[in-house]
């Protein structure tokens, strides 16, 4: 859930939030444990989102900082996903000049890094085929768009060329199929920073297919607290986000080799800082280890635990006293009672 020269300096070990992601639609999937969601998918042929050259360079606002606190609510992630395309076979991966079929199923990206991004001067180049243009507001405010299909590979394609701040190797892509990637998370209160960082991982490769691992209800709440929405619900909105191809439920907390093996997961896509969980220094350092791990960037101001904050905050102002007597419980309302920060 960026384009050129700045790596990730910040390897502190900061507790972010977890996202996945669940259904099961792939050929590559298996039936033994575990059910997923399939999601349907359209394909058609595009012409590849590269072709036009960006014309101006320009720091984005959303891009100053590598990592922010309230980016995502993950165990690992809070925030986002998107979609995918199909290289030829047998072509790599990486090669710009491929005329992909577009499988339409979720992608997304998060915005935050230390790099000067080149902001496109056409919508071919800043959006992925059939990605609607964000609204002015949305632009002026954060900038969705901010990174490019084209960012977002290169980004990746320079992380697993290696760079001396990453302590970990990645491996080569797959050349003849689309890349398997998975996202896992909470996604409690499913808002746009989840879907901006599952576009970033479904748009990794040109080829990509998408897995969103969902934690179930037990597990957050034995290692992060408690959600607003259930297991169920939280499923059903990443299954509606637009660069999904499969959702997985009760994803495990701590990935392990038989989870990795069962759904022929490529790469697991996350914001690289240590994930700090109970014993664990970090809860991707098994897949960083194999080589199967991708970073992606998180957006700054927007996570789950933010939300939660502006609706308590609004709540103890009595913002929402007149919402709750209309819907017949005046017993809820702020007013009068210990949380009534007017009184």
């Amino acid at each position: 859930m960026d384009s050129s020269t700045e790596s990730f300096h910040h390897h502190k070990k900061t507790l972010h939030s977890k996202r996945s992601s669940e259904e099961d639609n792939d050929p590559l999937s298996t039936d033994d444990g575990g059910s997923s969601l399939p999601i349907p998918t359209i394909s058609r042929s595009v012409k590849p989102p590269f072709q036009s050259k960006p014309s101006s360079r320009a720091r984005h606002q959303l891009a100053s900082s590598m990592l922010s606190d309230d980016g995502t609510d993950s165990q690992t992630y809070d925030g986002d996903i998107e979609s995918s395309v199909t290289a030829a076979a047998g072509s790599h991966p990486f090669n710009r000049t491929l005329h992909p079929t577009l499988h339409h199923s979720s992608s997304a990206s998060t915005l935050t890094s230390q790099i000067d991004d080149v902001l496109p001067s056409s919508k071919s180049a800043a959006l992925a085929p059939d990605e609607p243009m964000p609204t002015a507001e949305a632009t002026s405010t954060f900038n969705p768009a901010a990174l490019t299909p084209e960012h977002i590979q290169t980004f990746i394609r320079e992380a697993i060329e290696g760079q001396s701040s990453r302590s970990y190797k990645i491996n080569q892509p797959p050349l003849d199929r689309p890349v398997r990637v998975f996202a896992d998370g909470v996604y409690d209160l499913f808002h746009f920073g989840h879907a901006l960082q599952l576009r970033q991982a479904k748009l990794s490769f040109p080829s990509v297919y998408l897995l969103a691992g969902v934690n179930s209800d037990e597990d957050v709440i034995t290692h992060k607290a408690r959600c607003v929405m259930t297991q169920a619900e939280r499923c059903e909105a990443v299954r509606h986000c637009r660069w999904v191809d499969e959702v997985i439920p009760n994803s495990p907390w701590v990935l392990d080799q038989a989870f990795i093996d069962k759904w022929n997961i490529d790469y697991v896509a996350h914001d690289e800082v240590p994930y700090v969980s109970g014993s664990h220094d970090d809860v991707y350092a098994f897949v960083k280890a194999q080589g199967k791990f991708i970073p992606t960037r998180r957006t700054p101001g927007v996570s789950t635990s933010e939300l939660l904050e502006r609706i308590v905050s609004g709540y103890r102002k009595r913002d929402f006293d007149g919402k709750l007597e209309k819907m017949g419980h005046a017993e809820l309302k702020a007013e009068g009672s210990d949380f009534d920060d007017k009184r």
